[in-house]
């Protein structure tokens, strides 16, 4: 619960500095000419909440990196579907689990195509908890510590 607190803060605070928006037209850009023709631009295409991704355990302990790309619609505001147009399943489903927590403007109705990259380290090479870096609506990089030997 204090997580998700504290990630609804520093979106609202993002928000409020204007650095969400550059980001967003950043990531937007750069999908845009890798050929995911899927985004639609949308001057309010801003994540109002998002629960924290995790990288699933399974997926670590059997060393399973990958990248996911959705296509999400959006009405209302809330995330009405996610359709996978690429990516392992078990990284597909927790992305998607991830990807139904967003919340936006209660105006806004869009369809854009959101990529979330899962990287697997070495133990000792990152912080036990991982690293998320967040370029929401389009981009998600989940970093974390494999579980087993042999990355």
């Amino acid at each position: 619960m204090l997580r998700k607190i504290a990630v609804t803060f520093v979106l609202l605070c993002i928000a409020m500095t204007g650095f969400a928006q550059s980001n967003t037209s950043n990531a937007a850009e750069q999908l845009a000419s890798e050929g995911n023709s899927g985004y639609q631009e949308h001057p309010n295409l801003m994540v109002l909440h998002a629960d924290v991704p995790t990288y699933p355990p399974l997926a670590r302990q059997v060393n399973i990196p990958g990248t996911v790309e959705a296509v999400v619609t959006v009405n209302d505001g809330s995330v009405e579907e996610v359709h996978v147009s690429r990516g392992p399943g078990i990284l597909a489903n927790a992305a998607t689990e991830s990807i139904k927590s967003w919340r936006f403007n209660h105006y806004v109705n869009a369809r854009f195509t959101t990529r979330f990259v899962y990287r697997l380290t070495r133990r000792g090479e990152i912080n036990p908890n991982g690293k998320v870096m967040l370029q929401l609506p389009l981009l998600v990089e989940i970093e974390s510590a494999a579980l087993r030997k042999g990355l």
